[in-house]
């Protein structure tokens, strides 16, 4: 079973380091991978508005999902900025 990582890899969407990085969490794991469930997000306009991530999401996951959502026709809004002060 090829995981999306390889997929994305072997597509060259991503580098050989994001690679590496987020094949290593995967394999570190000590639960097994659960199938994820498919959305047809064509079928069902307008129930994700948008997406945000988590402030501390790591880069490469954040031009993954950027892609995404540009092939799905999502709004997405980037990193999240909930842990940042607005000292003025």
């Amino acid at each position: 079973m090829r995981t999306a990582l390889q997929v994305m890899r072997k597509k060259g969407e991503i580098t050989e380091d994001p690679f590496r990085t987020g094949m290593k969490n995967v394999q570190d794991r000590s639960a097994p991978i659960k199938l994820v469930k498919y959305i047809d997000l064509e079928k069902s306009p307008g129930f994700i508005r948008s997406v945000m991530l988590h402030p501390r999401a790591p880069d490469w996951f954040s031009e993954t999902l950027s892609t995404y959502c540009k092939s799905n026709g999502l709004n997405y809004l980037g990193n999240s900025t909930l842990y940042k002060l607005d000292v003025t």
